[in-house]
């Protein structure tokens, strides 16, 4: 440092508390809002050298708010106020610190910080020696007349001493005023009003609490999160129907029926076994092709573990579109044979597996045959509370059945392949058709998945999405 009256200087958090504990009998600190930080430095320092320090910051909550300062600082000035001399102003984008005869003013920087990685390499702020250290101090004191600019020349005048007329002084505190051909610039003074210490510590006590109840939020981050919900949506996708192997009936409401009920007594019967599966190919038809879908859209999608798929929401509607006409041409596929050529074509021309519709019948036939045959082995011979049962929930049976008992058997399959159907609701083929869908659900991508939430921030950094991660944009 040089011994003039005014150097630029580069000013950082840490070089203001190094500045502020050279302090032996005055601190007089200027600020949006503070850190929390350069307050406990502040009393500390009062304490040890016995004097009361003044602390000028902006009133109310929207200095923290905009990334001035921390809301713990306000709970460290309540809390010490008996021995701080409080200013509360209405707005204050400066910093000042008054430092016994020397002084900095500088820009603060906000708390709420960006990845700025380039270093610093203009000034940010300038150091005073005590001769100009006594004008500020004054001027914080409104001890001072506007500064008039007369052709370069700094003079400092009343206002009123230019302008005699009291109309035309109204309104004219800022403009530039012509004099004798020459143009004067006028910087008004501006008086520092500051409400009462009661005032201001009430002040403060409400911005705790509301800054309490709904916290500051880094600009970064909402930038972040307006950036992914502009872009971005979280795709949850379920295909329905098309796993055959899971399709099974629930033989409980027949079992309940028998008059003892065997613990041996399957519960359920699964409608495909794994030699059907592997002959019903439409399953490794419908994979492949939903795949070649996915494939076409791979810039645009991307996969985030168990929260799902991340789609750029440039091509949502047009994905969206594109897996929903496939699904319904894909069951015009399965359900006839006389297709159009373009259909036909997609599912077959480059897969080597072929579906056959008659195939899936037959093997949905014999499973239902197979069923049957097995409740019908399981019915009651001569059990007149069983016949009872089967009578009462199909009523035409009683006119098929004659005094003798010599058509039971009859009676039972007759019974039972209603009770497959209207009870069992034993699948058909096209029942087995019309279930399979794909159902999308696009979500929001909230700033608790973004901020909170670390397996999904992991996703997300392995994408390497070109996200421009500071406040001032992303592209």
């Amino acid at each position: 440092m040089t011994h003039g009256s005014l150097e630029f200087i580069k000013v950082t958090d840490d070089k203001i508390l190094d500045f502020m504990k050279l302090a032996e009998k005055k601190i007089i600190f200027a600020k949006p809002a503070f850190l929390k930080v350069e307050l406990e430095s502040l009393v500390d320092l009062s304490k040890k050298r016995n004097f009361v320090p003044t602390v000028y910051l902006e009133k109310g909550e929207d200095a923290i708010r905009l990334g001035f300062g921390e809301t713990e600082s306000l709970e460290v000035l309540l809390k010490n106020a008996e021995i701080i001399d409080l200013k509360l102003v209405n707005k204050l984008r400066l910093g000042i610190l008054v430092v016994d005869d020397k002084s900095i003013v500088y820009m603060p920087e906000l708390t709420f910080k960006y990845n700025e990685s380039k270093e610093m390499n203009f000034p940010n702020g300038f150091f005073f020696n005590d001769d100009i250290t006594i004008d500020i101090v004054k001027q914080l004191e409104n001890d001072s007349q506007n500064i008039i600019v007369n052709n370069g020349d700094k003079e400092s005048y009343d206002l009123f001493d230019l302008i005699s007329n009291k109309e035309e002084r109204q309104g004219n505190e800022d403009k530039i005023i012509e004099k004798n051909d020459s143009k004067i610039i006028v910087f008004p003074k501006v008086k520092i009003s500051h409400d009462e210490k009661s005032i201001a510590l009430k002040n403060i006590e409400e911005s705790v609490n509301n800054l309490t109840h709904n916290p500051a939020i880094d600009p970064a981050k909402l930038s972040e999160v307006n950036f992914y919900r502009n872009n971005y949506k979280i795709l949850k996708r379920k295909i329905h129907g098309i796993k055959i192997t899971t399709r099974s009936i629930n033989l409980k409401p027949f079992n309940t029926l028998l008059p003892k009920i065997n613990e041996r007594l399957e519960s359920s019967w699964h409608i495909f076994n794994k030699t059907d599966i592997d002959e019903v190919q439409f399953t490794n038809i419908f994979e492949k092709e939903l795949g070649k879908i996915d494939k076409k859209y791979k810039d645009d999608l991307y996969q985030v573990g168990r929260f799902g798929t991340l789609i750029s929401s440039n091509i949502l509607n047009q994905y969206k579109n594109e897996v929903n006409k496939f699904v319904e041409e894909f069951k015009e596929y399965l359900k006839h044979e006389d297709l159009p050529k373009h259909i036909k074509e997609r599912f077959e021309k480059n897969n080597n597996e072929k579906y056959d519709r008659s195939k899936l019948i037959k093997i949905i036939n014999s499973s239902r045959d197979e069923l049957e045959k097995y409740l019908l082995s399981i019915c009651p011979e001569n059990d007149e509370d069983f016949r009872r049962v089967i009578f009462n929930l199909h009523y035409p049976l009683i006119n098929s059945y004659k005094e003798s008992n010599e058509n039971e058997k009859l009676i039972f399959r007759e019974f039972i392949s209603f009770f497959v159907s209207a009870k069992l609701n034993f699948i058909n083929i096209n029942k087995i058709i019309d279930d399979i869908k794909v159902e999308m659900d696009f979500y929001d991508i909230s700033d608790e998945l973004l901020f909170n939430n670390v397996d999904f921030i992991k996703s997300i950094q392995e994408l390497e999405i070109n996200v421009r991660s500071n406040f001032k944009g992303y592209k």
